[in-house]
């Protein structure tokens, strides 16, 4: 007598055996043996089964056949060779049941069951957990976001609202918080009521025009400097398309020496002389202050980068969107933290080889769940496997494990 799991072993055998026989028989002689066998198992015969399970060639089979067969989540039908998908976690889904469903913004399943859908995708029930809520609204929170004293706004909220700077609760009506009485403070430089960030200097709030010349410091290098600019970034600036084309090269070259990231499709390098100048719908934007600096567009393949930046600013956003590019051609569907934090993690690691340390420490810090959090989770799993696994990894990674993001908060 056999043991139990070499039984099945055989069993298995003789079903992958039966697969290929079955696909070489002509249509009308598979459909005379099915009617033969439809009192039992079409795999071994056995008519004495409790219960018979369909496959997605239509055919029955029993338990013990069908045991280490994947089933579909959905119609729970037994996946046979090129019926369906398995994913890494174990979920199946025939052909069938996922061609009639949207695909996950996060996990690039068939969202079966959707937590939310707006023009920037769609998020199943299973990713819920991987995104905060807007503390107003309550909706889902998976694009650009606001967060302050640990409380995330959605941006059409954070726009719509001014924040009570004491509690951080929206103030939809008035100039005052019903939660907590708190006035609603405009910036001590401009006299704007703050919506969307600010900074906190003196004991004063400012928008972020305003803040770093209140701070005396630079605005890109956060050196001090009097008028929001220090002398070295107004001088060393990007001014015209060339200039910018032969710094690319210098970053694409950086990025496949340092890290292995080359791509080999083309795209095209654009440089926007206004912020407002940038394509804004269905793009990843970078923002500073509340100015768009660079972004990369997957529809017209293009990366856009604002006018008459610093140098060493214009190249560490060029790398963190020319990973885009990369992560475009070589990655799969990745939740917003994975593709921001890694393009963040490259722009943090070319920031350091500039010697821009402040800077550095500045991206590191970032509140932002996306941008900020995501950086912090790659530094941490650059510690526990290396950059080089890091960079592989990518391209495969979809989402961050539980443990990378717990140690990752704790920063």
């Amino acid at each position: 007598m056999l043991p139990k799991q070499s039984q099945q072993a055989i069993r298995r055998q003789e079903v992958n055996e039966w697969y290929v026989a079955s696909a070489a028989v002509p249509e009308k002689t598979q459909s005379s043996c099915r009617m033969e066998m439809s009192g039992g198992c079409n795999f071994c015969g056995d008519t004495s089964a409790p219960q018979l399970y369909r496959t997605t060639r239509n055919l029955w089979g029993c338990e013990e056949c069908l045991c280490e067969v994947a089933r579909c989540i959905e119609c729970e039908v037994a996946i046979e060779a090129g019926g369906g998908k398995t994913w890494e976690d174990g979920l199946a889904y025939c052909h069938q049941c996922a061609q009639s469903r949207p695909l996950c913004f996060c996990c690039n399943r068939p969202a079966f069951e959707v937590a939310a859908r707006d023009e920037n995708g769609t998020i199943c029930l299973l990713c819920e957990g991987n995104f905060p809520h807007c503390n107003s609204c309550d909706g889902l929170v998976y694009s650009d976001c606001l967060t302050y004293l640990k409380k995330t706004y959605c941006l059409a909220c954070s726009e719509r609202f001014p924040l009570c700077l004491d509690c951080g609760e929206a103030v939809k009506q008035g100039q005052q918080c019903t939660a907590c009485q708190g006035p609603v403070r405009a910036c001590g430089g401009c006299c704007r009521i703050l919506s969307l960030r600010w900074y906190v200097c003196d004991g004063w709030w400012y928008c972020p025009e305003c803040f770093w010349e209140a701070m005396c410091l630079c605005q890109f290098c956060l050196e001090p400097a009097l008028d929001g600019i220090c002398d070295e970034c107004s001088e060393q600036r990007v001014t015209d398309l060339d200039s910018l084309s032969n710094l690319l090269d210098e970053v694409r070259w950086f990025c496949d020496e340092e890290f292995g990231l080359r791509v080999t499709q083309p795209f095209e390098l654009k440089m926007a002389s206004r912020p407002q100048d940038m394509p804004r719908k269905g793009t990843d934007k970078y923002t500073l202050g509340r100015s768009v600096v660079g972004l990369w567009d997957p529809v017209t393949r293009q990366i856009w980068l604002g006018q008459g930046y610093p140098v060493w600013f214009a190249a560490a956003v060029l790398a963190h969107e020319f990973t885009h590019v990369w992560q475009w051609q070589h990655c799969p569907r990745q939740s917003p933290d994975v593709m921001e934090g890694f393009a963040s993690w490259v722009e943090w690691r070319v920031a350091h080889n500039l010697g821009r340390t402040v800077f550095a420490e500045n991206l590191f810090r970032k509140l932002c769940p996306v941008y900020g959090q995501g950086l912090r989770r790659c530094l941490r799993l650059e510690e526990q496997v290396g950059a080089t696994v890091l960079v592989e990894r990518m391209k495969s990674l979809t989402s961050f494990s539980l443990w990378t993001s717990l140690l990752a908060m704790l920063d």
